[in-house]
């Protein structure tokens, strides 16, 4: 991102977002499986204490209340969610807690088409989401919106590497971008082998 200081990177609506609110700089993740990690975001809990540990666990309804869009919904705030869930089956989406949902279980597709038939990548659908909630707020109500984008995560059942949105597929074809220092066979070696034989080496 360039608020990240990313020199060729062209990221305008991130960087004003974090301009006016807060970036965190230093963010990790603490469990191998991200049910878990987005059971820790909606709680701020650890994994030991909220205990989504697999992909079939969600939360109680004690649990749900204390999430961080519940919390805010009961101190009056107009909550939105977009995009992956990921904690519970579907048949346990709290989609009746939210006044404005769009989210989706498991992993969804990034390749899309629009009435008209037209392709349409799931980030691009996703961002149109987002305008609609925030067109449907009013200056009297405070809002949260919890936009969960898909596209960092690759497309599982897809041999493809990266299903990329096409409109962009240009956008820096005029542009040199360096090879990073770490694209290196010496910091592959250095790995663990576990990791070296891991899903995304057999993949790619």
């Amino acid at each position: 991102m360039g608020c990240a200081g990313n020199p060729i990177i062209q990221t305008p609506n991130m960087d004003a977002l974090a301009a006016n609110g807060i970036r965190f700089s230093n963010a990790f993740v603490t469990t191998s499986i991200c049910a878990s990690s987005r059971a820790s975001i909606f709680t701020g809990q650890w994994t030991r204490r909220h205990g989504i540990i697999d992909f079939g666990t969600h939360f109680s309804e004690e649990a749900l209340a204390q999430t961080y869009p519940m919390l805010l919904s009961q101190a009056g705030y107009r909550i939105g969610f977009i995009g992956k869930y990921g904690v519970g089956p579907k048949r346990d989406l709290p989609i009746d807690k939210y006044d404005y949902w769009k989210g989706f279980p498991g992993q969804g597709r990034y390749e899309n088409k629009d009435e008209n038939g037209n392709y349409k990548h799931l980030t691009q659908i996703m961002g149109e989401q987002a305008i609609e909630f925030l067109q449907g707020c009013s200056e009297e109500q405070p809002f949260c919106l919890s936009v969960s984008f898909k596209a960092p995560h690759v497309q599982d059942s897809d041999p493809r590497q990266f299903l990329y949105d096409r409109a962009y597929s240009e956008l820096y074809k005029d542009v040199t971008i360096p090879t990073p220092e770490t694209a290196n066979r010496r910091y592959f070696d250095a790995l663990p082998e576990f990791l070296r034989v891991s899903e995304a080496r057999r993949r790619w």
